[in-house]
């Protein structure tokens, strides 16, 4: 953990390397790519290597150093001319020194740093001098800046076994300067240094083959290591500067130029957003908690071009197991993207700028969430946004087979016919996490479902309001304007307004998958629902307009199945079917004894022949067969425009006739029990 964040940036320099670190951090969550994840001060970890800390998208931590420097460091002599080594420093118990001994090895490192210097410690030989007698370590007047750095790095790694990890965190240690030709001593230059960790950082490279005769650059680093900076040997060396990097970064006009190449391709105007990320920081530098992407968007919002493609992350942990938010969908700084900023993103067509959905999460036809961000992810496609998904194949055959192969439209409505697979793409940071448990998967799933109820109802009653007008001639449209608005006073809790469209997109043939209606329900389908709730107004406005219900009247229970097509009734792993292909299959299993079929603009007697022959004998047999007593569809729709009176006189002879077959039946079933 971060125990303190501190900005102590000293110059404009420093500012600009942070600024240029922090844009890296923007643009890679913005494009969801890896990329550092915070970016901090840290003064607990190793003292002088603390300027600027940032954190990658792997939990790694860059200390950088930023030295604005342009003259040379130190002009003195590689060598120490007080003292062959400074390892008199470091305290060894006498079993360490033994051992090593016994092994034919220099002297090694050990966990103890003394304050005080030690008179008879054994010190390793340097290549190319004599053993000296040690003297005392140098005082901090001696040291230059580079000196102490390095000399804080020995202390750091002064264990033996010692990878890098810091407080759980692998460590990564960046010298930044301007330039490489700066002398570190005389004759000695930071590119000697960088070449040298270079070899430190080879994989596989073992200590011993760190001296290499003859190569003056080697040996002036090492003797520079070892004799100003407190390392013991060529394994202490190897070992800290394994984790070490020099990088030259040119001046400050350069660090602002590759800063702005890095915000010009989202940003129209790249050089006010490196000026608003530097005032930032700048504001910030004493905050107690580092700058992570999103407390940096808001301040560059402004500048984003509308083409930007905008996305939004759910994410599961199946260790912990937890689920996550991350998202760039609104640019104000809050606590976790919310249900309805998911929904109004990706169901709500806005300008052109692409949109995102990415879930990591493997599926599970158990989970209440996963089956509501399938039913998120099934009409987003309205908002032209792309889907990402982890085994998206598999997503994929759960979702057809949770709707039965459709949405119920008239063209192909395939799910899953725009998602693409998450891949090996790292998770954003600065997620936000729900809470843990079934109990809060559950509240999430329940808050994203009670949002895409509220906005396909919205859009339904939307639809029908423009189109109620125009459905047929103004008597009826009156009649139906005000059922409508009475239907709308009466369903205003958003569990009813659910159940009134799931109803509308479910034959009871296809039940057994309590998922299904629910996941048809959305824009993708809101033209189906509009024409199952018009029909049926036109119906109840004749009829019952008093009275009469969605799902009900004169009397009667109604069913409107506002479908052109449902699952194949025959064999549910097929394709789906048109209504009006398997009619027969579909409407014998109906309870309600008025049924509405929008979705076909067949008759009736197309539907159902034997059911609406001209005898009394075919009629009985619909009786025994539980067909519904009547079945309207689009059919009649061509009577509202023209005559209106024709169309009560069709509509009530059709009940009329189906209720005295009925009382036939009745009536010969009754006398048939009698004769028994």
């Amino acid at each position: 953990m971060i125990s303190k964040l501190r900005f102590k940036w000293r110059d404009d320099y420093a500012y600009a390397f942070a600024t240029k670190r922090a844009a890296e951090m923007l643009v890679a969550w913005l494009n969801r790519s890896p990329g550092p994840r915070l970016i901090a001060s840290e003064h607990f970890a190793v003292k002088e290597w603390d300027d600027v800390v940032v954190e990658e998208h792997d939990r790694t931590r860059f200390h950088y150093q930023v030295k604005c420097q342009y003259t040379d460091f130190d002009t003195k002599p590689v060598r120490r001319s007080s003292a062959a080594s400074d390892a008199s420093s470091i305290q060894r118990p006498r079993s360490s020194v033994m051992n090593d001994r016994s092994r034919g090895l220099n002297s090694t490192v050990d966990t103890h740093i003394l304050k005080a210097p030690i008179r008879h410690a054994r010190l390793p030989r340097l290549t190319g001098g004599d053993e000296k007698k040690p003297h005392a370590a140098p005082t901090s007047a001696d040291l230059s800046p580079l000196d102490q750095m390095f000399r804080e790095l020995a202390r750091a790694s002064h264990d033996a076994r010692w990878d890098g990890t810091i407080d759980s965190y692998r460590r990564q240690f960046v010298l930044v300067v301007p330039a490489e030709s700066l002398q570190v001593k005389k004759g000695f230059t930071l590119a000697h240094l960088r070449e040298f960790i270079e070899r430190c950082r080879k994989s596989g490279q073992i200590a011993d083959r760190l001296d290499q005769p003859g190569d003056e650059p080697t040996l002036n680093t090492r003797t520079w290591l070892m004799s100003w900076c407190g390392f013991v040997d060529d394994e202490h060396i190897l070992r800290a500067l394994s984790h070490v990097r020099i990088l030259t970064v040119g001046a400050t006009a350069d660090l602002e130029t590759e800063t702005d190449k890095l915000l010009q391709p989202l940003f129209n105007k790249p050089a006010e957003v490196r000026r608003a990320i530097f005032h930032f920081l700048n504001e910030n530098a004493d905050t107690a908690q580092g700058t992570t992407p999103r407390l940096l968007l808001p301040r560059v919002s402004d500048y984003l071009y509308e083409t930007y493609r905008r996305w939004i992350l759910y994410h599961h942990d199946p260790l912990e197991p937890r689920w996550s938010t991350a998202g760039t969908i609104e640019l104000h700084h809050q606590p976790s993207v919310t249900s309805a900023d998911a929904v109004q993103f990706l169901w709500i067509p806005g300008n052109n700028a692409p949109r995102e959905l990415c879930i990591a999460a493997q599926p599970h036809p158990k989970c209440s969430l996963r089956r509501s961000l399938v039913r998120l992810a099934a009409h987003a496609q309205i908002a032209q946004a792309e889907v990402c998904i982890t085994d998206h194949i598999q997503w994929k055959n759960q979702a057809a087979n949770w709707v039965g192969g459709t949405l119920g439209t008239a063209g192909n409505d395939e799910i899953g016919s725009n998602w693409r697979s998450y891949g090996d793409m790292p998770l954003p940071v600065d997620s936000c996490s729900l809470p843990e448990g079934d109990d809060a998967s559950e509240n999430a799933a329940q808050a994203l479902t009670d949002q895409m109820d509220m906005r396909a109802w919205n859009e339904l009653v939307r639809v029908v309001n423009d189109r109620v007008d125009e459905y047929g001639a103004k008597e009826l449209t009156i009649s139906m304007a005000a059922v409508w608005k009475r239907w709308r006073s009466e369903v205003k809790d958003v569990r009813e307004q659910a159940e009134l469209m799931r109803s509308l997109l479910q034959a009871h043939a296809e039940r057994g998958n309590s998922a299904l209606a629910a996941i048809r329900v959305g824009p993708r389908t809101v033209e189906l629902m509009a024409s199952g709730v018009l029909l049926n107004l036109a119906l109840v406005a004749i009829l019952d307009p008093e009275h009469g219900t969605w799902n009900k009247m004169v009397g009667k229970d109604t069913h409107t199945i506002a479908l052109c097509r449902c699952s194949n009734l025959d064999d549910p792993s097929s394709k789906a079917k048109e209504i009006f292909r398997q009619a027969q299959a579909l409407l014998c299993q109906e309870a309600a004894p008025i049924v509405l079929l929008p979705g076909t603009d067949a008759s009736p007697e197309e539907l159902l022949p034997e059911s609406l022959g001209d005898d009394d004998a075919s009629l009985m047999r619909v009786g025994y067969r539980k067909y519904p007593e009547a079945v309207f569809t689009s059919y009649v729709c061509r009577y509202a425009e023209s005559d209106v009176g024709k169309l009560r006189c069709v509509v009530e002879k059709r009940l009329k006739r189906y209720s005295d077959a009925r009382q036939a039946l009745l009536e010969a079933s009754v006398k048939e029990a009698v004769h028994d």
